[in-house]
């Protein structure tokens, strides 16, 4: 009898320019790859062009309070990227947003996603284990599972990967 190998999860977050991949850009990326007992977090500030920044986004996201002056190298961090979620589930509020811009990314930095097909949204997933029909507001079905979101520093990519997971295991939990 073969033995299932453990499941690798990638709690993904970006933080972005706007919210149209093929004109905005991904500044900041934070990972957290769960694989068995092992978990690998990182965390990511990339120098972006702003020349088609929507100036919401970059208020939301706090880009100008929160830039650091050290950022990786666009290419170095596409690699690491690419490495970290490779056969993994991606797992996020919404993930296909974050899935769309770094896969415009990867691409960009002349790699190519090779995370699972299968994307898992916390929101759904959460939405599907209070019986919540759409639409529905993250913030309400996260208090609803028990996980406070202003607990997170909400709107940083590390801070949303954080909330992420805390969703995902409150809405597993049986």
């Amino acid at each position: 009898m073969a033995v299932d190998a453990p499941v690798r999860l990638a709690f993904l977050d970006t933080e972005t320019t706007g919210t149209e991949p093929g004109r905005h850009h991904v500044f900041e990326i934070a990972c957290m790859v769960v694989e068995g007992c092992v978990e690998e977090v990182l965390s990511i500030w990339m120098p972006v062009d702003l020349s088609t920044a929507d100036p919401g986004a970059l208020r939301i996201n706090r880009y100008y309070e929160r830039k650091p002056k050290d950022m990786t190298p666009r290419t170095l961090a596409a690699h690491m990227v690419a490495k970290a979620t490779s056969n993994a589930i991606l797992v996020g509020a919404v993930p296909s947003f974050d899935a769309a811009f770094l896969d415009a990314f990867l691409r960009q930095e002349g790699l190519v996603p090779a995370w699972h097909y299968h994307l898992c949204d916390v929101e759904a997933l959460a939405a599907g284990k209070l019986g919540v029909p759409p639409p529905w507001k993250s913030h309400d079905l996260s208090r609803a599972l028990g996980v406070e979101p202003n607990d997170f520093e909400r709107h940083t990519a590390l801070g949303d990967v954080r909330w992420c997971r805390a969703m995902f295991e409150a809405a597993m939990r049986s």
